[in-house]
């Protein structure tokens, strides 16, 4: 524990840049043994409050940013700590903190959120649920939005003009795996809330229905790589040529041909992804 308290300074220390904090997180991440031995209060103490302005003190990010590697790992560590009695002080700002994600981040970052409010509810919501109604009501008014774009985010991946895919940097309001994460919680959070869940849940059922319904693509008619998307990748391959002029480095050494292959390579992974995630949100 001494040895990670000496991290602390990443994270307080303003002249401490992404990347310093990014290992120091790493490093937490890697001493999980300590969250389970009677440090684990302490460590809660010197570091909860610490890893959580890293979220709540930066932006989110839609792009795949050294800040978002930041504040995805952060999330990680946060997911993992096991959530016991020595977690139940800490239980409201978590939650609240799941919840912001939910509501204003990626698709990566809200699938690890979503997963850590499920278990926080499982292991010690349930115990008490007097005063957790409203992170109820927010999540279900989560759950009816990403289920109200889900038409939109399916035209937007699969229509006649795609425009592009849902991945690990959507909006979690425009994300079939999100779709797919919020079955399961809801439906937990309905046992422990009955009485709201009476009054709150039937109206999603029409939406869940139909994006339960929704026909995907046939895998023989994938959407071809859109002209957005070539644009795109186009100003991010001369971005990084600039870059490696400027650190001094030798021109990348790829034809146009073989750089082509690789955008409609990528494109189509991103597009048998986004099924696989469709199918997965049907059978939840």
């Amino acid at each position: 524990m001494d040895d990670l308290a000496k991290l602390l300074r990443c994270f307080t220390d303003p002249l401490c840049d992404i990347d310093a904090r990014k290992k120091a997180t790493d490093s937490i991440k890697d001493s999980q043994e300590l969250w389970h031995t009677k440090e684990y209060p302490k460590f809660l103490k010197v570091f909860l409050e610490p890893l959580l302005a890293q979220l709540t003190s930066t932006q989110p990010q839609f792009e795949d940013t050294e800040l978002q590697k930041l504040r995805h790992s952060v999330l990680e560590v946060l997911s993992k700590l096991p959530p016991n009695e020595v977690l139940r002080p800490y239980l409201p700002k978590l939650l609240e903190l799941c919840l912001t994600i939910l509501n204003s981040d990626n698709q990566a970052n809200g699938v690890l959120a979503m997963r850590m409010l499920l278990d926080l509810n499982k292991n010690l919501v349930r115990s008490s649920v007097q005063g957790f109604e409203p992170q109820f009501v927010e999540c279900v008014n989560f759950i009816a939005k990403v289920y109200a774009e889900f038409q939109a985010t399916f035209a937007e991946a699969f229509g006649p003009n795609p425009a592009k895919l849902p991945t690990d940097f959507s909006s979690t309001f425009r994300s079939l795996k999100m779709v797919s994460e919020c079955p399961l919680p809801l439906m937990f959070l309905m046992q422990l809330f009955p009485v709201y869940a009476k009054t709150r849940v039937p109206a999603l059922l029409p939406s869940m229905a139909a994006a339960a319904c929704q026909r995907g693509p046939e895998l023989s008619a994938l959407p071809p790589c859109p002209q957005a998307v070539w644009e795109k990748e186009m100003e991010k391959r001369q971005r990084d040529m600039r870059e490696r002029q400027q650190r001094g480095q030798p021109p990348e050494q790829m034809s146009e041909d073989k750089w082509k292959e690789l955008v409609q390579e990528k494109w189509k992974e991103g597009v048998l992804g986004a099924v696989t995630d469709l199918k997965i949100a049907q059978v939840g």
